[in-house]
């Protein structure tokens, strides 16, 4: 006999052994599973229906011993959250019950057990009972009992062996029939389709097998293509959020950075400066105003940035925005000696007060380090515009395109001797596309920078 046929027959005796072995093990494995997740969802509806009685009860319980009103109290709690196969029985009395058997003679509780459950027939049927004790009061003793008929999931396990044999035999048909045929063809492929695997399973995920048949070999090789593509895939999500990762860290570090000066300053000025009381409160006011901004925004940056959640908006007072703004950047400029000006002529935007605080003060600082000493950086808001200007060196215009970019500095050597690391207005576009808005730079070498901010209608 040849050796191809020879495999045809030893691969026709497997594949019906194959598909009728493993179609038996398939339906043990899943009546298993599903009668192990219908007891483990009774458990936990026994378990939570318990709880909520008891907490119902209890939060309800009029004091006095009248049974009639303990009785009627306990009944309204029970029936809130039982659903049909809620049973519950009090001091040996069945106060609610929808089924048509007692619980106590399938499965009997003791003082104060915890949950059993019992599995087998009850008036013909197949019935899965949950239950537990606890006391409800000092003396008064209740099991709580759950139901479930377990004939749908007996059926549609029996649906299901009947899908597996009418699968299994339209497999095992279509097998034998084309396992003469194609064996032969699939060996002379076996050899190239090995060579493609073993590149990938090195590594080299760009390579693909080249599909030359459509038999098993074929679907094979393009099983091992979608592998392929999907392990490219995954270590692409996975470097986009180890970037994503990346840059909250570095917008979280960046934005430490004028809040802790503020905080840092008054610290200072605790330890080295002698303040009368209410000097001393205002000073740790601002430190914890600046503290808990700083929780805050780290916060909003990590759902922001990280998760890429959508921004919640709602009215922010203009006037009282740029107010913060001053009190936060008062001890940098003060350092950088830049005065800061603001003017107002708007009562509200859309949006979230702690990052538009970000933005500007971010803003502000980019400002004031283009400023010299005795400069002046100017805040304006008028009608849906907000816009910083300052009078400093300004941006090369071959730089605007990327001054929005992660990590871009226009000037690395004044930048870095500044403590600036490029994440500023990177931030700032981000966070203004949360808000959807749209931020212009104008600037020109010498003359200045402004920096205008136009939310939506």
């Amino acid at each position: 006999m040849k050796l191809g046929k020879k495999i045809s027959l030893i691969c026709g005796a497997v594949l019906i052994c194959a598909v009728a072995i493993c179609s038996i093990l398939q339906l043990m494995w899943t009546q298993k599973r599903l009668e192990a997740q219908t007891l483990d969802h009774l458990l936990r509806k026994q378990g939570d229906l318990a709880s909520a009685f008891l907490m119902d009860f209890e939060q309800s319980q009029e004091v006095g011993d009248s049974l009639v009103v303990r009785n009627v109290l306990a009944r309204y709690c029970f029936s809130k959250h039982a659903d049909s196969g809620g049973i519950l029985v009090i001091d040996g009395e069945v106060l609610e019950n929808k089924q048509i058997f007692d619980p106590r003679d399938y499965l009997p509780m003791g003082e104060e057990d915890d949950q059993r459950h019992f599995r087998g027939k009850i008036n013909g049927k197949e019935m899965l009972l949950v239950g537990s004790s606890l006391y409800i009061s000092y003396k008064t003793r209740a099991q709580v009992y759950v139901a479930e008929d377990m004939t749908p999931v007996l059926e549609q396990v029996a649906a299901m062996a009947r899908r597996f044999a009418g699968i299994g035999l339209i497999a095992t048909a279509l097998g034998l029939s084309c396992i003469l045929i194609l064996v032969n063809r699939s060996m002379r492929s076996l050899e190239a389709l090995q060579a493609a695997a073993a590149q990938i399973a090195g590594g080299s995920y760009e390579k693909r097998a080249k599909v030359e048949t459509r038999d098993e070999v074929g679907a094979l090789a393009q099983s091992f293509n979608h592998m392929a593509d999907r392990v490219e895939a995954h270590i692409g999500e996975l470097t986009e959020t180890a970037q994503r990762q990346k840059r909250f860290i570095g917008a979280v570090t960046h934005e430490f950075k004028t809040p802790l000066t503020g905080i840092l300053l008054n610290v200072d000025t605790l330890l080295t400066l002698y303040l009368t009381e209410e000097e001393q409160r205002e000073a740790l006011e601002h430190i914890q105003s600046q503290a808990k901004w700083l929780e805050s925004l780290v916060k909003k940056l990590l759902h922001l940035v990280t998760m890429g959640e959508e921004l919640k908006c709602s009215p922010v007072d203009v006037e009282e925005l740029l107010e913060k703004v001053e009190r936060t950047t008062a001890g940098t400029l003060n350092a950088r000696g830049v005065k800061l000006k603001t003017e107002c002529f708007t009562d509200t935007v859309s949006g979230d007060e702690d990052l538009l605080l970000s933005v500007l003060i971010n803003l502000v600082d980019n400002a004031a380090k283009a400023s010299k000493p005795g400069g002046t950086v100017y805040i304006t808001a008028h009608g849906r515009f907000l816009e910083v200007a300052d009078q400093g060196i300004g941006i090369p215009p071959e730089a605007l395109p990327h001054v929005t970019e992660a990590f871009y500095m226009a000037d690395p050597s004044r930048s870095k001797a500044q403590g600036g690391v490029g994440l500023g207005l990177s931030l700032v576009r981000e966070i203004l596309n949360a808000h959807g808005a749209v931020m212009e730079i104008e600037s020109v070498p010498g003359g200045g920078t402004t920096v205008r901010i136009k939310f939506p209608a």
